[in-house]
Parts: C-alpha cells; structure tokens; sequence
C-alpha cells in the first residue's frame, strides 16, 4: 500500500486501494480540451474524502454544465477502472479516461481544472 501523509489522510483499506486528501497536482490543468468533457470520480462507499470529493465536483459539475459521474469502485465499472489505471489511492479523478487528479480539490482548485469548460 502507498503511504501517505497522515496530515493530509484518512485511513482506508479496500483490496489495495487507500484513500486520501492530497494536494491536486500542478500539472493537472484542462484549460485547453474539448468542451465535451467527461468527467469521472473514481470513489469507494466506504472513503469519506471521497465523500467530499464528490460534493465539490457535483457542485462544480453543476456550475460548468459537464458531463459527471461518480463510479463507485465496489461496481465491476469501477474496478475494471481502477486496475486499467494501476490506481493505489481514491479519489481519483478522470477526464476523458485519463487520471488528472488524486485526493480532494477544493472549489477553486476543481474550477480551475476545467476551466474555461462550460463557464
């Protein structure tokens, strides 16, 4: 299993995922693709950041008008995706089918990374 920063975790153990808040990366920015964006959040029913996490993207998915979904990864959908990705840690988020983030955005992180999509 990953280790992870305890002051950004949340302790969590489902096969070998784990499940964390973790600062988004810098790189993630979707500024430049296609308005007709697909947005996944690979979460588990049992991760409370992921709980948070899909509250801020359903807000920001909301705001933005994106195509988004939450796939539970306790789903064979989820699982397939999470194996497909190697996936270690949840939440994770795709875009397209590829991982641009892992943990929890705030708000304005989660806006920014699909900004100016649909604003």
């Amino acid at each position: 299993m990953t280790k992870v920063n305890a002051r950004f975790a949340t302790p969590f153990q489902s096969s070998s995922l784990s499940c964390a808040l973790v600062p988004a990366p810098e790189k993630a920015n979707l500024r430049e693709v296609d308005l007709e964006v697909k947005v996944q959040l690979l979460v588990s029913e049992s991760c409370v950041p992921c709980d948070q996490a899909a509250k801020v993207w359903r807000k920001v998915a909301a705001e933005r008008g994106l195509d988004f979904s939450v796939v539970s990864l306790d789903q064979p959908e989820g699982r397939t995706l999470a194996a497909r990705l190697q996936l270690k840690t949840i939440p994770a988020l795709l875009v397209d089918n590829a991982l641009v983030a892992i943990g929890v955005q705030s708000l304005d992180e989660a806006r920014a990374l699909v900004s100016p999509a649909r604003s």
